[in-house]
């Protein structure tokens, strides 16, 4: 299932960044849990599907245009997928281009083939914690 896990992961990326959110949101648990770091744009954790399509739709999108979380390389950690992501977009309020300071790296946790959490974390060190890939 760990290579599925995988490609549900790209999937919700794919849609995310064509900008298709019910696309993304396709392959998320209706319970799910999405935790941003302090440095984001409405740091917190969201909990339920309807919460966190309220936090994209109301919150994120509406201040930066063109959102896109890039992912350059993913971890198969069983339940779990480590995608290595770089952000980019465009202030709407002043046309700014906006651009992460570096690779983040986000920790899927998935069950059935559907997200059940996401954490997501400046840099890349914590989350291969998380994930039980660093000591």
């Amino acid at each position: 299932m760990a290579q599925e896990n995988v490609a549900v992961v790209r999937r919700v990326y794919e849609a995310w960044n064509r900008g298709d959110i019910d696309g993304a949101l396709e392959f998320v648990d209706r319970d799910v849990e999405m935790s941003l770091p302090p440095n984001f744009p409405e740091a917190g954790t969201y909990r339920g599907l309807t919460e966190v399509r309220r936090l994209m739709t109301e919150h994120l999108l509406p201040t930066l245009e063109n959102l896109q979380a890039v992912p350059e390389r993913f971890l198969d950690a069983g339940d779990q997928v480590v995608a290595f992501v770089r952000y980019s977009g465009r202030g709407s309020a002043t046309g700014i281009e906006v651009r992460g300071s570096g690779l983040d790296a986000h920790l899927w946790s998935l069950r059935g083939g559907k997200v059940e959490s996401l954490r997501m974390y400046p840099g890349t060190e914590e989350a291969l914690e998380a994930a039980g890939l660093r000591e």
